[in-house]
């Protein structure tokens, strides 16, 4: 829900955090946030806008201290919980009540911060589990095979199939390049993703890297024909939506990922998109940064001698994390082997007819 989809009193009020006061009065505090801040609350405020427009769809006309209680924003939360982790759950709070104070800032909003502290004293509770481990080739396989699902079911609406032939190309790119999710997201047509005479080339300029170094590489050959299927086929559809810019919003017409509404793939569907489709097929849940992780392991365990190719995929500015995935790559071969060690131990007592307890 784009903030032109909002109701007229949250846009009035969005709208004015990030205006200059007076000449003499200074800045509001909204006018400091850096653009992607901004994008990040106003992500998550309309996440609670689609939430009561849903459940509780005559609060959008009441005004917003009326409407933001502490019933509603409780079994906002509450449900929300079943779909994100509890840390990814604080974060939400926490842009919420950012948006809030921006939209409302004289009103009292400590209320808010009881909820908090009760959700990050869960989050930090809450027992730590590995992050999922699924190969790369696994991940670039399934990729493909989204692709090529939605270009054959008929029974899929354009659009729908526009969105799920997306959905794959974006799950192969990331297993063959794994870009954070800013960079990913950013991509734009002509700017950072060209065309050369046999494929794509990925360009991306120091000033959006987070190590400020440029990144440069090719897509790799599998995917180019994918990428020219989702340009001239795939990408039309998903721009036409109300918000592309076929319907008048040029800002959205160089992006390279679109959703269905035609506006630039926010952040958060991103990740919601790659945890469902991840879920559904490994029965991992799965975040957009794991394709990092995964891509360093499946190196590290099984081009170990290639390790310090490591920092060249994932843009890192040393190779600490290269030589760290390596040595975690080194402790799992160690305990296969310490694993398979034990076994062939066991068996020779079994043959020898002694008793190991301790096996």
């Amino acid at each position: 829900m784009p903030v032109e989809a909002w109701p007229p009193t949250d846009q009035i009020a969005w709208n004015a955090a990030f205006t200059i006061k007076s000449p003499f009065g200074g800045r509001l505090k909204g006018t400091k946030l850096r653009q992607p801040t901004r994008d990040a609350i106003a992500t998550c405020y309309a996440r609670w806008l689609l939430w009561l427009q849903v459940r509780d769809p005559e609060a959008l006309f009441l005004d917003i201290e009326k409407r933001t209680t502490s019933e509603r924003v409780t079994a906002y939360l509450t449900d929300l919980n079943d779909e994100i982790t509890p840390r990814a759950l604080t974060n939400y709070a926490l842009r919420l009540t950012s948006a809030l104070k921006l939209m409302a800032p004289k009103h009292d909003w400590s209320w808010l911060n009881l909820i908090i502290r009760k959700m990050e004293r869960h989050a930090k509770s809450s027992k730590t589990q590995r992050w999922p481990f699924i190969l790369s080739n696994q991940l670039l396989a399934y990729g493909i095979e989204l692709m090529r699902v939605a270009a054959d079911n008929s029974n899929l609406t354009d659009d729908r199939r526009a969105e799920q032939f997306r959905d794959g190309l974006m799950i192969a790119f990331l297993a063959a390049r794994p870009l954070r999710r800013k960079n990913m997201l950013e991509l734009e047509i002509g700017v950072h993703l060209t065309e050369t005479g046999d494929g794509f080339k990925v360009a991306l300029p120091p000033e959006s890297m987070k190590n400020h170094s440029s990144l440069e590489f090719t897509l790799p050959a599998v995917l180019v024909p994918f990428m020219r299927d989702y340009l001239t086929l795939y990408r039309p559809v998903l721009g036409a939506g109300p918000y592309g810019a076929t319907a008048g919003n040029p800002e959205h017409v160089a992006a390279l990922w679109l959703a269905r509404s035609g506006a630039q793939l926010p952040s958060d569907s991103f990740a919601d998109m790659i945890t469902a489709r991840i879920l559904h097929r490994f029965k991992l849940r799965f975040l957009p940064h794991d394709f990092r992780r995964c891509a360093a392991t499946t190196i590290a365990q099984n081009n170990p001698e290639e390790y310090m190719i490591i920092r060249v995929i994932l843009g890192h500015a040393t190779i600490a994390i290269a030589e760290q995935y390596y040595i975690h790559a080194k402790g799992i071969e160690a305990a296969r082997l310490f694993q398979a060690a034990m076994i062939d131990k066991r068996k020779a007592l079994d043959e020898a007819g002694f008793e190991h307890p301790c096996f």
